[in-house]
């Protein structure tokens, strides 16, 4: 379902992190898992290859998931992608997705 695509994991916890690059990985996605918010910018803005989304942790180390986002879309970055940041929701289902593309 995922194959041949290039996935960025933006996530800091190793145990949420592991359990979702196996998964992708499963599916037959390409990830990159980073950890930190200022190198998931450089690999975003420079990227190896098309990025088809960014799956990004909304608390990070040094930043948090929108603010990497904001960044990226104030500044002159053309990679285009998909950006998922699940957030905590009051809805019933628990959780949910915010989704946007970076001009």
């Amino acid at each position: 379902m995922l194959k041949n695509r290039y996935i960025i994991l933006v996530e800091d916890d190793e145990i949420m992190g592991a359990s979702l690059l196996q998964r992708l990985e499963l599916e037959g996605a390409q990830v990159l898992w980073l950890k930190q918010m200022f190198r998931a910018l450089g690999a975003i803005r420079t990227p190896k290859q098309p990025i088809d989304a960014v799956i990004c942790d909304i608390g990070l180390p040094d930043g948090s998931g929108e603010e990497l986002f904001a960044t990226l879309a104030q500044s002159k970055c053309r990679t285009r992608c998909k950006f998922l940041i699940p957030v905590l929701s009051s809805k019933p289902a628990g959780i949910g997705l915010s989704g946007s593309a970076i001009a």
